[in-house]
C-alpha cells in the first residue's frame, strides 16, 4: 500500500489513494474510506515511552532510555482517569514487559488521584444545559442562582453542583480569573481551598481569601524591607524571648510544611502553616533583624512553588541576586525548636485543676510532686483517697481520686 509516512501533520493513511477511494459495497457508488482507524486510546496507552526517546528513528521508543526514566515516582490525575486511560496504560506496559520490550511491569510506583473540581451548572428543558449569564431572575444563594428563567425561552430554570464540564457550560475561564487576580493568587486559592484528594466547589468569591493573603505577605516585606536587607544571615546567640519565639515558629513552620508536601500534598496544610507564621512576622513585638530576616525569607521559601512569580519578586527586593528556586529548601534546626518551659496541665478525676510550669525535661516523679503539692490540686483532692496518678512527661498530669 503506498502511504507516504513523511507527511507533516495529519493521517499518513489518508495520503493513500488506493485506500481511500473505493466502491461502496452496498449500491456501488463511489465511496472513501474511513482514516481514523485506531482510537486515541491506543495512542495514550504508550505515547509516555516515546516521550523518554523522543530521538530514536529506528524504533517506536529505545528500551535503554525507557527503563532508565521508567517507571514513573507518582503519577496524578483525575478519578475517572484512573478508571479508563490507566486500564490501558498499565495493561500495554504488561504486554510490552511480557514480550521482552520493557524490564518492568507497571509504569508508575505510585497513583494519587485529585478530586473534582464542582460549581453550579444549569438545566433549561427547552434550550438544556445553558451558561449562568443566561439565567434571568430568580435570587443568589451562595454561589448559585435558585428559582431563575432562561433568557433565551423563558422556562425555569434547576441548579445542580457537578463537576466543572465543557458539556454543561458551568467551566471557570482562567484567563478572566488571571486578569483579575494574577496567575499565583488563582494557583494558591486552588491549593489552599481543601486537601488536594478532595472534592472542592469552585467559589469566586473566596479567590478574595488567598488576595488578601497575598497582599498580607507582600505588606510584612514592604514594611520592614530596610530592616532585613541589611541584616547578617547569621543569627545572634543571645536572643531575647521575642526573637526566640518567631524563630521557634519559623522552623515549626518548615516541619510542617516539608511533612505536609512530602506526605501527600496536602498543599492546603502547608498554606495554613505559612499563614500562621505570618501573623507572627505581623506581629507588633520587637524581634532582632537577623531572625526578622529568617523568617521572612523562610516564608517566602515555604510558599514558592505555591506562588512563584509573587515570591520570586519579594526574594530579589529583599537582596537576593540569584532566584529563589535556585536556593536549597529550608530545614528546621532542632536548636531553634527547643523550649525552656512548657505548660502542663494537671487534671483531677479528667476535669483540670491547674497548669504546672517547669522544664520539659522534668522527670516523671517531680511532676507527680509538684502537682500534688499545688494549692489547688490539694483543694480539690481534700479529704479524698488517690487512687492513681498518671504523669505523661511533657504532656499532663492525671490524678484519679475516690
Amino acid at each position: 500500500m503506498d502511504v507516504d509516512f513523511g507527511i507533516e501533520g495529519g493521517n499518513p493513511l489518508a495520503s493513500c489513494e488506493s485506500f481511500v477511494n473505493c466502491k461502496c459495497p452496498q449500491c456501488g457508488a463511489d465511496a472513501k474510506r474511513e482514516t481514523d482507524t485506531m482510537d486515541t486510546f491506543v495512542d495514550s496507552s504508550w505515547y509516555f515511552l516515546r516521550y523518554c526517546s523522543p530521538n530514536e528513528s529506528d524504533a517506536p521508543f529505545n528500551k535503554e532510555l525507557v527503563n532508565y526514566w521508567m517507571p514513573v515516582d507518582t503519577y496524578i490525575g483525575g478519578i475517572e482517569h484512573a478508571t479508563m486511560h490507566l486500564i490501558y496504560f498499565r495493561f500495554f506496559t504488561h504486554v510490552l514487559n511480557e514480550l521482552g520490550y520493557l524490564d518492568f511491569d507497571e509504569p508508575a510506583k505510585n497513583l494519587f488521584c485529585q478530586g473534582m473540581v464542582c460549581k453550579t451548572a444549569y438545566f433549561c428543558e427547552e434550550c438544556k444545559w445553558i451558561p449562568e449569564e443566561d439565567v434571568v431572575g430568580g435570587k443568589e444563594k451562595g454561589d448559585a442562582i435558585i428559582n431563575g428563567k432562561c433568557k433565551t425561552c423563558g422556562h425555569d430554570v434547576r441548579s445542580e453542583m457537578t463537576k466543572i464540564s465543557k458539556s454543561k457550560l458551568n467551566i471557570v475561564d482562567p484567563d478572566s480569573m488571571m486578569d483579575k487576580f494574577g496567575a499565583d493568587c488563582v494557583r494558591l486559592y486552588m491549593l489552599s481551598d481543601n486537601p488536594p484528594d478532595h472534592e472542592r466547589i469552585w467559589s469566586d468569591e473566596r479567590m478574595q481569601g488567598s488576595w488578601r493573603f497575598l497582599n498580607r505577605v507582600w505588606d510584612a516585606v514592604i514594611v520592614n524591607l530596610e530592616e532585613i536587607k541589611n541584616a547578617s544571615t547569621k543569627i545572634p546567640s543571645n536572643l531575647d524571648e521575642a526573637s526566640k519565639a518567631l524563630r521557634r515558629k519559623t522552623h515549626e513552620s518548615i516541619g510542617k510544611v516539608t511533612d505536609a508536601i512530602e506526605g501527600g500534598f496536602r498543599f492546603n496544610t502547608a498554606i495554613s502553616s505559612v499563614m500562621e507564621l505570618l501573623n507572627m512576622v505581623r506581629s507588633p513585638e520587637k524581634v532582632c533583624p537577623e531572625v526578622l530576616r529568617e523568617s521572612i525569607e523562610s516564608m517566602l521559601l515555604l510558599v514558592a512553588p505555591i506562588v512563584p512569580h509573587f515570591c520570586e519578586e519579594l526574594y530579589s527586593l529583599i537582596g537576593n541576586s540569584d532566584s529563589i528556586f535556585k536556593a536549597e529548601w529550608p530545614t528546621a534546626d532542632a536548636n531553634a525548636l527547643k523550649v525552656d518551659t512548657i505548660e502542663m496541665p494537671v487534671q483531677v478525676n479528667g476535669k483540670v485543676r491547674c497548669k504546672l510550669t517547669v522544664s520539659p525535661d522534668t522527670a516523671k516523679e517531680e511532676l507527680e510532686k509538684l502537682a500534688l503539692q499545688n494549692a489547688k490540686v490539694k483543694d480539690d483532692i481534700g479529704n479524698r483517697e488517690i487512687k492513681k496518678v498518671i504523669v505523661v512527661p511533657g504532656r499532663i498530669v492525671n490524678i484519679a481520686v475516690k
